[in-house]
């Protein structure tokens, strides 16, 4: 898919960026964030791939993910990975997130990867359909 694309798709998938995420709970917040809608139907997946960095002992990667507001019927896996010098997606975390008013607060230690060069993946997982199962990750990053 093409990064941003222009609308929300449920049927093939998107993914934008905003300036106002408003979680699940009704709360905006004034951080950049990405919106990430998997594509429709069995096993529908979005993902999103970070250039390759060099990890650091201590690395973590943080975000605040979770269902977006008034998206009632999200129900989803979301998963931090990495790619390694393979070529093979290997997961570090998930989570399940659904419209529940609450959201989850990604803290990975990604000290085991130190001294590996790495790609980082955000990946959505829709759990059978993709009906309303837009997803946001709030200022995606790694702190040293």
């Amino acid at each position: 898919l093409a990064c941003p694309t222009e609308a929300n798709d449920f049927k093939n998938g998107s993914i934008t960026r905003t300036s106002k995420p408003r979680f699940e709970g009704g709360y905006q917040d004034d951080e950049t964030a990405l919106y990430m809608i998997p594509n429709d139907g069995d096993g529908g997946v979005i993902y999103g791939t970070y250039p390759a960095i060099k990890i650091k002992d201590g690395d973590h990667f943080k975000a605040l993910a979770g269902c977006v507001y008034d998206y009632e019927d999200c129900d989803v896996i979301i998963q931090l990975n990495y790619i390694n010098d393979d070529g093979d997606m290997v997961l570090l975390d998930e989570w399940d997130e659904e419209y529940d008013g609450d959201y989850t607060e990604v803290n990975v230690d990604l000290s085991e990867l130190a001294g590996d060069k790495v790609q980082l993946v955000l990946l959505v997982h829709n759990n059978g359909d993709s009906e309303d199962d837009k997803v946001f990750w709030m200022v995606p990053r790694i702190s040293r």
